[in-house]
């Protein structure tokens, strides 16, 4: 009696192995499939420029040494109250870097929102390409 049941609890273990050896060689096949698949970009080869292209880099940098009533009509203040207005809000809207990508500067968050609120543009892809 003994021997059959011995051999019934090799044969169940057998069994059982062969289940759970055959589901996890399926979920590591899942995986290597899954992780050959192309990855979703997460930050455009243009928009990693913007730090040296940008409209904030560039023109937002030029204007008020070249054309201070150009910076004015685009921003709806001097360069000395922009100036003032960011390091009154700069402690609540700078946010700080993380491993996966760096904080957008305050001084680009409060360009973007005065020249939104200058000009009236509500498209964010307009604010997203020229900042």
């Amino acid at each position: 009696m003994d021997i059959v049941r011995r051999r019934h609890c090799r044969k169940l273990l057998k069994k059982c192995l062969r289940v759970v050896t055959t589901a996890l060689v399926n979920d590591i096949l899942e995986f290597i499939e899954e992780s050959n698949e192309e990855k979703r970009i997460w930050v455009r080869e243009w928009i990693k420029r913007r730090t040296v292209l940008g409209a904030s880099e560039n023109l937002l940098t030029e204007l008020p040494l070249e054309d201070p009533e150009e910076y004015s009509l685009c921003l709806r203040m001097t360069t000395e109250n922009f100036e003032k207005l960011l390091n009154l809000v700069s402690p609540t809207i700078q946010k700080q870097d993380t491993i996966l990508r760096d904080a957008l500067p305050a001084r680009i968050k409060l360009q973007i929102t005065l020249n939104y609120l200058a000009t009236g543009n509500n498209s964010y892809r307009t604010l997203q390409h020229f900042f």
